[in-house]
């Protein structure tokens, strides 16, 4: 449900996996002075809010959002090989039940119908990965 993290124990440890260690740019991305920035290093302590943006900017923060797009990612290409199966089934049940539309009965114009779910096009595969 939700990706951030409920306890963010150490700012210091936040703080030295940013991609500058320059407190003024640091604050400058967060809304805040640089000598708040300060503050916040030097107790090693940073409201909730503040320290979920800096968490975000980390390779931890990164990390998970890369982690839960491989995810959806996967989750997707499963479902579109699913999809991708049923409707190989529903082909050749249509396949096989065609024939027997040709009967002379009178619903013989539903045989058209079956023609035209056959010349549907057939979906074409994308790389494994993709």
């Amino acid at each position: 449900m939700f990706k951030a993290p409920k306890h963010i124990h150490n700012l210091q440890l936040l703080l030295a996996d940013l991609p500058t260690q320059d407190d003024a740019r640091i604050a400058a991305h967060l809304g805040l002075s640089a000598d708040t920035v300060r503050r916040y290093r030097l107790t090693n302590r940073a409201p909730r809010p503040v320290a979920l943006a800096l968490f975000w900017e980390t390779r931890w923060g990164r990390s998970v959002l890369e982690v839960d797009q491989v995810n959806t990612d996967r989750m997707r290409q499963n479902a579109l090989a699913a999809a991708r199966a049923e409707l190989g089934i529903l082909r050749r049940q249509v396949q096989r039940l065609a024939p027997l539309a040709r009967l002379g009965s009178a619903n013989e114009a539903v045989y058209d119908l079956f023609q035209i779910v056959n010349e549907l096009p057939t979906p074409v595969r994308s790389p494994a990965g993709t």
